[in-house]
C-alpha cells in the first residue's frame, strides 16, 4: 500500500509539474514577444529637417531645446550637416553630388529614438504636431506606419495569449485536481477509520496538508528548473535575444507558478479531503 500511494504521489508531482512547465512556457513566450515590441517601439526614429538659412548658432539652440524635450530618448539625439550627409552619399554611390551639376539638395539634419513614455499615436501626434510648430524646422518624419502595425499586432497577440492561457489554466486545474484526487483514492478508508476512531477534521487533514505544500514545492521546483534549462539553451543557441530578457517580469513568472503550484496543490487536497470526510462508510467501498 505504501509504495502504490508513493508511486501515486509520484505521478501526481511529474503531472503538476508538467502542467507548470507548459504555463511557464507561455508565460516566458508572452514575456518575450512583450520584449520584442517594446524594443521595437522604442527604437522608433524621428528625423528632422532643418530650413536652409539656419544658422549654426540657431541649430546649436535647436538641438538643446529638443534634447531637453521629454519625447527624447536619452543619449539618442544625434546631428548630420548636409555637407556630411553629401559626403556619405557620394561615398556610398561612388561619385561626388557636384559632378551633376547641381548645388547639395540635401538638408541640416536632427534624429532622436522616442523615449518609451511617448511612444502612443496620441503622443506622437502631440510631438510631431509641437516640432512642426518650430520655425527653424522644415519638415517632421516619424515611423508612424511602424507604430500602427506593432500596436495592432500587440492588441491582437495579447487577446489571443490571454484566451489561451485562460483555457489551458482551466484545463490544467482540472487535470491537477483529478490527479490530486486520484492520488488520495487509495487514503479514503484510512481517513475514515481515522474519524470513526473520534480524529478531529483538522487533526486528519494535516498531515495530507502539510504532503500537498512538500509535493507542491517539489513539482515547482521541478517545472522552475525545465524552464531555466530551456532559457538557458535558448541563450546559448541565440545570444542575440538576451537583451530582450526582462529580469522582474522572469522573476514574476518564476514566482508566480511557485505559488500557483502550491497553492493548486493545497486547495485540491483540502477540496478531495473534505470529500472523502463528508462520505457515509458505505460510499468508501
Amino acid at each position: 500500500m505504501a509504495i502504490k500511494q508513493r508511486t501515486s504521489f509520484g505521478y501526481s508531482i511529474i503531472s503538476v509539474a508538467l502542467v507548470l512547465l507548459l504555463l511557464g512556457i507561455i508565460g516566458l513566450t508572452y514575456i518575450q514577444t512583450n520584449s520584442l515590441v517594446n524594443y521595437f517601439k522604442e527604437n522608433i526614429s524621428v528625423l528632422i529637417e532643418i530650413k536652409p538659412a539656419v544658422t549654426n548658432d540657431q541649430i546649436k539652440i535647436l538641438k538643446e531645446s529638443i534634447n531637453l524635450g521629454p519625447f527624447v530618448k536619452p543619449g539618442s539625439l544625434t546631428y548630420t550637416s548636409k555637407d556630411r550627409g553629401a559626403y556619405m552619399l557620394s561615398k556610398e554611390f561612388g561619385k561626388d553630388l557636384s559632378t551633376f551639376g547641381f548645388d547639395n539638395p540635401l538638408f541640416d539634419i536632427l534624429q532622436f529614438k522616442l523615449n518609451g513614455e511617448h511612444d502612443s499615436e496620441e503622443e506622437i501626434a502631440k510631438t510631431k504636431k509641437v516640432l512642426e510648430g518650430n520655425p527653424l524646422i522644415q519638415a517632421v518624419y516619424i515611423q508612424e506606419g511602424m507604430l500602427s502595425n506593432i500596436n495592432d499586432y500587440l492588441r491582437k497577440g495579447t487577446a489571443i495569449a490571454i484566451a489561451i492561457g485562460l483555457l489551458f489554466l482551466i484545463v490544467a486545474v482540472s487535470l491537477i485536481f483529478n490527479t490530486i484526487r486520484l492520488s488520495l483514492y487509495s487514503n479514503r478508508m484510512l481517513i475514515k477509520n481515522m474519524q470513526l476512531v473520534g480524529a478531529t477534521r483538522r487533526y486528519i487533514k494535516k498531515p495530507y496538508l502539510w504532503q500537498a505544500f512538500t509535493n507542491g514545492i517539489i513539482s515547482s521546483m521541478l517545472a522552475l528548473s525545465a524552464l531555466l534549462g530551456i532559457l538557458l539553451l535558448i541563450h546559448y543557441q541565440l545570444p542575440e535575444v538576451a537583451y530582450l530578457e526582462n529580469t522582474s517580469k522572469l522573476i514574476f513568472l518564476f514566482a508566480g507558478l511557485m505559488l500557483m503550484g502550491i497553492f493548486i496543490y493545497l486547495v485540491s487536497t483540502q477540496v478531495v479531503i473534505k470529500k472523502y470526510l463528508n462520505m457515509r462508510i458505505d460510499e468508501a467501498y
